[in-house]
């Protein structure tokens, strides 16, 4: 059973001496919102704290309301029983046949049942002086009655309702996969912040071209990354054409225009200057190690901060596959980099593990001489901490190497 809050003190907490709002979010809605609402208050007074708490948990209840709307409702909720019948009320024939009347006459009953909700009579007088008694539903029912009966009809589509039977089809990595869910998140909350119904049919052409239009102002998203989950909401919607009663894809044909690029702001290698300003500073002893390894070796920055201990054994660096790679890379180990690589791996005592997580075989590397050479490994080894290692087999390839520009990639020269 879940924890009850304080009722004094509920959803505060206190981070970096400061109080926050925190809520959990139930596990269904996890994909969309994450686990836990937070928001700093910027106050280390619980007095105050408690006052300027309550919008914000009023707004992040509404939050998780409108999610549940979003996904077809809380378990045995209105909600999921609308749904429940419009998948009925398709597979039940054309209008006009017994079986369709019979349950568009049942649906009637409880669209009525929903609006008598909390209804009242009153007597009122007619122009000739009778009597007679007017029931009067209240506003809130109506409402309910309404959306009940368009998602029962199948005239109002929850828009998260089918994404995930969307996310199994897609055959991507794990990455990209979160991009969907973060592409659809903003939708939502988009739709929710200019009060448009989170339904499928609502979204029509002009929806999508204002929500394209202001998807960067809204966000604070770079162009790249809103352009990419424009797409991802395209492509979720070439799903729903295809497969359920949506006829018209709205973000078909949308795309973000690039900016141009200012003069003097292309893609160019560091100066001696900037270089020097970055290695001569005063960064986190782990930030140093980062910007050296990249610089030596033209990684990405994922690559070179989930380098395993192990995988940096041998004078080679093993870096996972990127983007379109199939498997891992090896790189030899620049000179300069010997005594950082020492220093991370000294005093380590690894345990060994059975799987490589994936990163699957070596690549071979082909030497200036044309000569293939290969590397071998074992399973990966948790250490807990900063570089994860893994077992090596024995066996390296002597090497030469010349690192290239800073930021850019290195150059092998073959074996000496």
């Amino acid at each position: 059973m879940p924890r009850k809050p304080h009722p004094k003190n509920a959803y505060l907490e206190l981070h970096d001496g400061y109080y926050r709002v925190t809520m959990g979010v139930p596990v269904p809605l996890r994909r969309m919102l994450g686990h836990r609402l937070k928001h700093s208050l910027g106050t280390k007074s619980l007095i105050q704290a408690n006052v300027m708490k309550v919008p914000i948990v009023k707004l992040f209840k509404s939050r998780i309301e409108h999610a549940w709307e979003t996904i077809g409702g809380r378990k045995r909720s209105e909600l999921q029983e609308a749904v429940a019948w419009a998948k009925v009320m398709s597979e039940v024939g054309p209008p006009g046949g017994e079986a369709h009347d019979q349950y568009a006459g049942q649906l009637r009953e409880r669209v009525a049942e929903i609006r008598q909700r909390g209804s009242r009579w009153i007597t009122d007088v007619d122009e000739d002086g009778d009597t007679y008694d007017v029931e009067v539903h209240a506003p809130e029912a109506l409402k309910e009655a309404e959306t009940f009966s368009d998602i029962a009809r199948g005239a109002a589509t929850p828009i998260a309702l089918h994404h995930d039977a969307y996310m199994k089809t897609l055959k991507i990595k794990a990455r990209s996969l979160s991009d969907d869910t973060r592409a659809l998140r903003i939708l939502l909350d988009w739709c929710a912040a200019r009060e448009i119904p989170p339904y499928l049919e609502r979204v029509d052409v002009k929806v999508a071209v204002h929500f394209m239009d202001e998807l960067q102002d809204f966000t604070g998203l770079s162009w790249a990354t809103a352009a990419k989950y424009l797409g991802r909401i395209n492509r979720y919607w070439l799903y729903l054409v295809k497969r359920t009663n949506v006829d018209r894809n709205p973000f078909e044909g949308l795309t973000l225009e690039k900016p141009a690029t200012v003069h003097g702001e292309q893609e160019r290698s560091f100066t001696d200057v900037e270089v020097q300003t970055l290695l001569m500073g005063d960064p986190d002893p782990g930030m140093m190690d980062v910007m050296l390894v990249a610089a030596l070796t033209g990684a990405r920055l994922d690559a070179v901060i989930d380098l395993r201990v192990g995988e940096c054994a041998d004078g080679w660096f093993t870096f996972k596959p990127q983007k379109k790679e199939v498997s891992a890379r090896d790189v030899p180990i620049h000179p300069a980099l010997r005594d950082l690589v020492d220093a991370r791996v000294r005093a380590r005592h690894p345990r060994t593990t059975s799987s490589r997580n994936g990163r699957g075989r070596r690549p071979k590397i082909r030497c200036a001489s044309g000569v293939p050479t290969s590397r071998s490994a074992s399973s990966p080894i948790d250490v807990g901490w900063g570089w994860r290692t893994s077992s090596r087999a024995s066996g390296a390839v002597s090497s030469t190497f010349t690192p290239g520009a800073a930021g850019s990639s290195p150059r092998w020269n073959g074996p000496p």
